[in-house]
């Protein structure tokens, strides 16, 4: 039986996103492996990846929240915005307050204007821009809006400087220390990051990929099928006996009238909500059409192998 479901893995420094993607597929000799937002190579921390028919749920991960521990390093410029690039510029930090860097960092929290860093995976006329910039090429990136909640001064031993950021999708790290230490006057770029939460899902539950690969593939999909109810957990469930979910895995609508979406009668157009089995494993979720009266599969997350062929004529609803 194949695997399905999200593991919270904590990514090292080093490899990409898809790199890690590529050891979990063979750890789990799954061929559907997906991540629910990519990590810069040099940054750590929690990296969620969807497995099976669970990449249907992509989407709602990439909205989550997520918090971060970046390091930056004031008075320099890096054409990367990281550490792992070229000091383009140098500008003394001597005269930065902890009182200056927290007005200036104040400045950047609420819905913003943001410039993605020129080495990123950004396409302009379908070409990556980190490749047209390792070539030598000017990038162009025009702002994005982006959506920063709060930032805390961790500490600052000059010319480091530790905050924690909540953000939301689409914003770039690297960017903020750039942006910073131009509106600091000195520069700066990231000397470390890591991903410390993305929604409920926290780094300290996170699993190293030496731990994952010593686990067997029973303690793997527990986890998965855990982590995938976490990941849904925002969504109300509504609990459905065996032979519902198999009209839901052969793509049937359900009546809202029915008794067992009673507790949702509020609920208005495009509403979703988590199916679950009998067991508590999540069988798809749904969205309502009230027009039609009825809640219709949007994504479908359980295994149709067992699904008997006489139930896909079926006409009981």
């Amino acid at each position: 039986m194949s695997l399905s479901g999200v593991l919270n893995v904590n990514k090292p420094s080093g490899p990409t996103s898809f790199d890690v993607v590529a050891r979990v597929r063979a750890l789990v000799g799954e061929r559907r492996v997906g991540h629910g937002g990519t990590l810069d190579p040099t940054a750590t921390g929690v990296l969620l990846l969807l497995i099976g028919k669970a990449t249907r749920i992509q989407e709602y991960l990439l909205d989550m929240p997520k918090t971060y521990r970046v390091r930056i390093c004031l008075g320099a410029v890096t054409d990367t915005y990281d550490a792992s690039g070229r000091i383009t510029a140098r500008s003394s930090w001597a005269h930065l307050t902890e009182d200056a860097i927290r007005a200036s960092a104040d400045t950047f929290v609420g819905k913003i204007q943001q410039v993605p860093p020129p080495f990123s995976a950004i396409k302009i006329a379908g070409k990556r821009a980190y490749k047209l910039a390792r070539a030598g090429e000017t990038v162009a990136l025009a702002p994005r809006p982006v959506n920063i909640d709060r930032i805390d001064i961790l500490d600052y031993l000059p010319p480091l400087l530790s905050l924690e950021v909540e953000c939301g999708k689409g914003t770039y790290l690297r960017s903020l220390a750039h942006d910073l230490g131009a509106k600091l006057g000195c520069g700066g770029y990231v000397d470390s990051l890591t991903r410390l939460r993305v929604g409920p899902f926290a780094i300290e539950d996170a699993l190293t990929l030496d731990e994952l690969a010593a686990k067997d593939r029973p303690e793997i999909q527990q986890m998965a099928s855990r982590w995938l109810n976490l990941a849904l957990d925002h969504l109300p469930a509504v609990t459905l006996d065996a032979s519902s979910c198999r009209l839901i895995w052969t793509g049937r609508s359900l009546p809202s009238a029915l008794p067992s979406f009673s507790g949702l009668l509020g609920a208005t157009e495009g509403q979703r909500c988590q199916i679950l089995d009998t067991d508590g494993h999540v069988v798809a979720i749904m969205r309502l059409n009230a027009s039609e009266g009825a809640w219709k599969p949007e994504k479908i997350l359980a295994d149709v192998s067992n699904v008997p062929r006489n139930l896909e004529n079926s006409r009981q609803f």
